[in-house]
């Protein structure tokens, strides 16, 4: 979709599914150009105040939209506090390269603040949060090396392929994403050498089923990271509500 089209079909996006927006944030394919007639658009929606903020996916004009709706205060929230808590960038990369339509103040300054702070990185992750996947890490590791199903070993291969993912850059202090393509995309933008690595272990284990290469990686990775997960690890799984 050409820069024209793109602009207008945002135009009757915003009048007919969102009015009284400030602006509205692509991001996605469509911020990168590589928008196809098959792509969805990913937007922020962006008010002055919403009650609560929210996500909607629908069709508009046979393209599929995901949208996060946000005000002002929600937003940046989610820029300065939650995504680097969490460590993984959604917002921050969203709004650092997503294109503003239109391009008001408030959201120029908070493009500006978003490319501010994702080269600072995010906020060291909790302890907990690092054992946690060390611990995960380990046992899918014992799960990889022995002979399964296709089925099986995708499950297996893509948990381990995140989880060494987030060691690396947590081990780094970069961000750190949550699953799926992000990982890769993520990874990618912070530490290309790494996804090289990755990729030679994982078509190794893929090709011969040898799994020394993707093991060597997981000793590292949890050796940058203060080595194995402490005795006894221990896990809330819920809260009594009573």
């Amino acid at each position: 979709m050409k820069e024209a089209q793109l602009k207008a079909f945002v135009s009757d996006l915003q009048t007919e599914m969102f009015p009284g927006a400030a602006a509205l944030i692509i991001t996605g394919s469509a911020s990168r150009g590589e928008m196809h007639e098959k792509s969805d658009l990913d937007v922020i929606v962006v008010y002055r105040k919403v009650l609560n903020p929210h996500y909607r996916a629908f069709v508009f004009k046979g393209r599929p939209i995901d949208a996060n709706v946000h005000d002002f205060a929600s937003l940046a929230k989610r820029i300065f506090d939650t995504d680097r808590r969490s460590g993984n960038p959604f917002y921050v990369w969203a709004v650092k390269t997503g294109l503003l339509m239109p391009e008001i103040p408030e959201l120029k300054k908070l493009k500006s603040e978003a490319e501010r702070i994702w080269k600072e990185g995010p906020f060291k992750l909790q302890d907990d949060r690092v054992n946690s996947a060390k611990v995960v890490l380990l046992r899918r590791m014992n799960q990889f090396q022995f002979e399964r199903g296709f089925s099986e070993r995708t499950v297996v291969a893509s948990t381990v392929y995140d989880l060494i993912s987030l060691l690396y850059l947590s081990g780094r202090g970069l961000w750190v994403p949550t699953s799926g393509l992000s990982v890769v995309r993520v990874l990618r933008r912070q530490a290309p050498e790494m996804v090289d690595r990755m990729e030679l272990a994982f078509g190794a284990y893929w090709k011969t089923g040898d799994t020394k290469p993707v093991e060597a990686l997981v000793q590292e990775v949890v050796a940058a990271n203060g080595g194995p997960p402490v005795i006894d690890y221990r896990e809330i799984i819920y809260d009594n509500a009573s």
